[in-house]
């Protein structure tokens, strides 16, 4: 349990660095990306 915990944090604070390099660059996407993953 412990370590799904962790797997489930690193890879969300995987997913919010990939959105803020994307967002960089292309912001319309990264928005997209964001609205995608909250609904």
């Amino acid at each position: 349990m412990l370590f799904f915990t962790i797997n489930s944090y690193v890879s969300f604070l995987t997913f919010v660095i990939i959105e803020y390099a994307i967002s960089f660059s292309y912001p319309y996407i990264a928005l997209y990306f964001i609205i995608l993953a909250l609904f």
